[in-house]
């Protein structure tokens, strides 16, 4: 599964200003924010892009599991 485009995946440095850091922030917020992406609840012209993007049918990959989703924005929180 791919988590791209923050650098190398540890959440502390965006590659773009439309990136949040993820890094450090609450799990609960992480995985709420996620889930509003994923689902296409998310308000921001931003978030839409990013929905858009996991349901292409160009993307190979599937959205991740909430199991997943959980798991990542565990270890986001951790990092600091």
């Amino acid at each position: 599964m791919s988590i791209a485009p923050i650098s190398l995946a540890s959440g502390k440095t965006p590659v773009s200003k439309l990136v949040p850091q993820l890094a450090g922030k609450s799990a609960d917020e992480l995985y709420d924010h996620a889930t509003k992406i994923l689902s296409g609840e998310g308000a921001t012209d931003e978030s839409k892009l990013m929905h858009a993007a996991i349901h292409s049918p160009a993307n190979c990959n599937a959205p991740p599991t909430d199991n997943e989703l959980k798991t990542i924005t565990s270890w986001l929180s951790t990092q600091q």
